[in-house]
């Protein structure tokens, strides 16, 4: 190890505290370099010079140098303290970079310092006082007035210069790149007294004391007469001044040269070798960037177990003051107050944390990639970003979270590994281990859970929540999944709940709105008294632009079994809304043709906007389905009456115009058979009011061949209401027979017409001898025992009559002008019968579906009957309500 020269040491210290005693002409010091302020040396031993060499130290109360040029004021005193300067000059001296200053002093003057001044060979003090500071400490100046003293210029109170030096005192040589000091020969003291080896002191003006200077061969003692090293200082000391330690050798363009060692050591016993050994620590001033535009230098800590050499720590101080500390740091806990200014910091000797304000990146934990160009990252955890070239405003949390991001921007990974994989993606949100971990350049896309988007790679604007949540695919778009282990296997689709690969509907979440405990797989639940509660909305923003190119529709689709073949996807049920083009909808119910999967939907009813419902059954290679089929509910107590299958009420007329039906009912047509039946009852038929027909025909089966025909009767017609009774009666031995009649008769009817008929073998004559009174009448004959066939036709004269009297001849109502009730008979279409005319649109409706049933039944009976949405809409439009 290389500690500090002992002769700068040496030089230093006695310039600044002994120079009393060194200031013989014959040894006077040469200086290279100021060592310390207060340094004063003797001129040259020859000639009596006018001026005195000078050198100091000028710096402000922190230590840190005056700027070039500073006013400094010298004053020669003759007491240490106290009295009236002898002598005063101030001088604008040079400083170097180390605050350094050499001046002659006397050279403001031509005439250089009076040499009165130092006539009387007495001490003398000088004071040093730099512009705006208090004076400094007055230094003993002693050698100066006998050098002055041409008299007495080779003695030193009578005795000789040699009197005063031991063998190794030689002349000091230059500090900075001089060669070490040598002992000069010895030479025998011709004095008497002293001590053997102490340097001698004056304590008098002719008197001599040993001083605590040691001298041992080339080695000084100070407070020792055994000196160990070069200087050896036993006891405190204080330096009131600039110490130098100097570098050991001159810097080439090849090599720099480290500063002499500062030396710390300690004694310690060492039991492996029985020994003490001194383990020491070295301060050292290290140079950098030798040979560069930026030289500088660290301060190093080296250090020893007193055994091997001197080795580096690891711990230094930077050339701003910067610390670097050794490998295996640790810090205890506490607070630091203040700013701590750090590009980077190490931990274990790898970068632990970086960063740049003017970039705003920020990484922590083994993060980051110090040679990216991107800007507004931050990353946080091991190896988090540390691939990244120039992607920006990327956050990375947790070990691994987009550690191959390199172009990829405005991406935030939280989570273990979350984002691992991708490069270029950006705009992507992932929150879980693993999370996106697969992603490399798909874009928008957001997943929160363990491996939520596991598979995605190239997809974008996906979306998945919850463990495990994940496409099935690499490359879809606008994809969810919501909820632990879904899975969503095609693009613009949303899955909720998981699911069971190839076992659809396997597993399954219930959805509660509004409830904590859904019943069902979807509940809504709002508490709205006396208000709408909840609804579900179903809207086609794109409407209907062109009714020939077809409706605007939205559906709800029902399936009660899985649908095996992609290449038919028909639901088994579906509740159709149709835009009808007036503001309004058709809601239509369809089913699916029973027999294949393939087979398409069939209309089943019909819900108009105008509130009309229609029925429809369904064709059939046997026997085709019922439109409507209604039935009452069973009265099931002891007195309760049954419900009816069906009740149906005519709309009201406020204006002039007819009242609804309560029924429209038609007979399908056929082809080749018989038209069937518009009603059919198949009991007891009640009408409250009249019934209109063309013909009334009692159709009942043939009594002569009732298995094979029916036997057909025409009601008599009358333009009055009329009630017909008849009867037979035989008259008695006085030819007269009286007929009763029930008590009502007379209430019921009015108006008698009485018709009479003799029945039997022989010619009679009979009339009515009394008409109807008290509920009878008599029959009169010429002869006795006489057979009489009677019939009565009585007006009804009951409420009901009296109220509805029958109208024989009526104008047709409005709408019906113009239409026939059997328009064939007058050479008319068949658009011209009488219901065109009151309900155009129900029959528009019935013609379109005649003609496209019968049209496709034609063609394949068992294809779909459902009507064309285009070709019904189409042929409707013609007719507005």
């Amino acid at each position: 190890m290389k500690r500090i020269p002992r002769s700068i040491i040496f030089t230093s210290i006695l310039a600044r505290f002994f120079s009393p005693i060194l200031s013989t002409p014959q040894a006077a010091i040469a200086q290279s370099e100021p060592l310390s302020h207060g340094i004063l040396a003797a001129t040259a031993p020859t000639a009596v010079p006018p001026l005195v060499p000078y050198a100091g130290l000028a710096v402000d109360a922190q230590g840190r140098p005056l700027g070039s040029p500073v006013s400094v004021t010298f004053l020669v005193y003759k007491d240490e303290s106290g009295g009236e300067p002898l002598f005063a000059e101030t001088q604008n001296v040079a400083v170097d970079a180390t605050g350094h200053y050499k001046v002659q002093l006397g050279a403001s003057s031509s005439n250089g310092l009076p040499t009165e001044l130092f006539a009387t060979g007495e001490a003398r003090w000088i004071e040093v006082q730099i512009a705006g500071q208090s004076p400094q400490t007055r230094v003993l100046i002693a050698s100066v007035p006998y050098a002055l003293k041409a008299s007495d210029a080779a003695t030193l109170g009578g005795l000789p210069a040699s009197a005063f030096a031991r063998a190794g005192i030689g002349s000091l040589a230059a500090i900075s790149g001089a060669p070490a000091v040598t002992s000069a020969a010895a030479a025998d003291v011709t004095t008497t007294g002293g001590t053997s080896g102490s340097l001698p002191v004056f304590n008098g003006a002719t008197t001599v004391l040993d001083s605590p200077v040691f001298v041992l061969g080339a080695d000084v003692g100070i407070g020792t007469a055994a000196p160990a090293a070069t200087l050896d200082v036993r006891g405190t000391t204080d330096l009131r001044g600039g110490t130098s330690v100097y570098n050991e050798s001159s810097a080439t363009t090849t090599s720099a040269s480290h500063s002499y060692g500062l030396d710390f050591l300690t004694s310690v016993y060492d039991s492996s070798t029985g020994a003490a050994v001194k383990p020491l620590f070295e301060l050292r001033a290290e140079p950098t960037g030798n040979d560069t535009a930026a030289p500088g230098a660290t301060l190093n800590l080296l250090s020893s177990n007193g055994i091997a050499a001197t080795a580096e720590t690891g711990f230094h101080f930077n050339s701003n003051g910067t610390i670097n500390f050794a490998a295996g740091q640790t810090f205890p806990g506490g607070d630091i107050t203040g700013a701590v200014n750090a590009s980077s910091y190490d931990l274990a000797g790898t970068l632990f944390a970086t960063g740049s304000a003017s970039a705003a990146n920020a990484y922590l934990g083994f993060a980051g990639n110090t040679g990216s160009t991107g800007t507004e990252n931050t990353g946080v955890g091991y190896a988090t970003l540390t691939n990244d070239t120039s992607g920006y405003a990327n956050t990375a949390i947790g070990e691994a979270a987009l550690s191959n991001n390199t172009a990829g921007i405005d991406n935030t990974a939280s989570g273990r590994a979350a984002l691992f994989l991708n490069s270029t993606g950006g705009l992507n949100t992932a929150l879980g281990e693993y999370a996106l971990y697969n992603n490399t350049s798909g874009g928008s896309n957001t997943a929160s859970g363990y491996s939520a988007l596991f598979s995605n790679t190239s997809g974008s604007l996906n979306s998945a929540f919850g463990t495990g949540a994940d496409v099935s695919s690499a490359g879809l778009s606008y994809a969810t999944a919501i909820g632990a282990n879904s899975v969503v296997s095609q693009s613009n689709t949303v899955v909720l709940g998981h699911t069971t690969a190839g076992s659809p509907g396997a597993t399954y979440n219930s959805v509660g709105i509004g409830t904590a405990t859904p019943r069902s797989v979807l509940e809504a639940v709002i508490n709205a008294p006396n208000a709408l509660g909840p609804t579900l909305t179903l809207t086609n923003s794109g409407g209907t632009t062109n009714v020939s190119e077809g409706a605007a529709a939205t559906s709800i689709d029902f399936n009660t079994y899985y649908h095996p073949s992609t290449a038919y996807k028909n639901p088994t049920a579906r509740i159709l809304a149709t835009d009808d083009e007036h503001y309004g909808n058709t809601l239509a119910f369809h089913t699916k043709i029973d027999g294949a999967d393939s087979n398409g939907l069939q209309t089943t009813m019909e819900i108009y906007s105008n509130g009309g419902v229609g029925a429809f059954g369904q064709p059939s290679s046997t026997d085709a389905t019922d439109g409507l089929l209604g039935y009452g509910g069973d009265g099931i107590g002891s007195s309760t009456v049954g419900g009816d299958g069906g009740a149906f009420y005519g709309g009201l007329a406020f204006g002039s115009g007819d009242g609804g039906d309560g029924i429209f009912a038609t007979g399908g047509n056929s082809n080749s058979g018989t038209t069937g039946y518009a009603a059919y009852f198949a009991g007891t038929a009640y009408a409250s009011g009249g019934f209109f027909t063309p013909i009334q025909v009692a159709h009942v089966d043939h009594p002569l061949d009732p298995a094979n025909k029916y036997l057909n009767h025409a009601s008599i017609e009358s333009s009055e209401m009329l009630n017909i009774y008849s009867g037979n009666a035989t008259t008695d031995e006085l030819g007269l027979a009286t007929v009763k009649l029930p008590d009502w008769f007379e209430s019921e009817n009015g108006d008698f017409r009485y018709q009479l008929t003799v029945v039997g073998g022989r010619f009679a004559q009979a009339i009515v001898a009394k008409e109807i009174a008290n509920h009878e009448f008599t029959i009169s004959t010429n002869a006795s025992n006489v057979k009489v066939s009677w019939q009565i036709t009585g007006v009804r004269q009951d409420g009901y009559a009296k109220a509805h009297p029958l109208t024989v001849e009526q104008v047709k109502p409005e709408r019906e002008r113009g239409y026939y009730q059997n328009p064939e008979l007058f050479g008319q279409l068949a658009e011209k019968q009488t219901e065109w005319g009151r309900n155009p649109q129900r029959m528009q409706r019935l013609k379109v579906r005649h003609t496209t049933a019968k049209a496709s039944s034609g063609s394949n009976p068992s294809s779909p009957s459902a009507i064309s949405l285009t070709s019904r809409l189409a042929a409707e439009s013609t007719v507005q309500p």
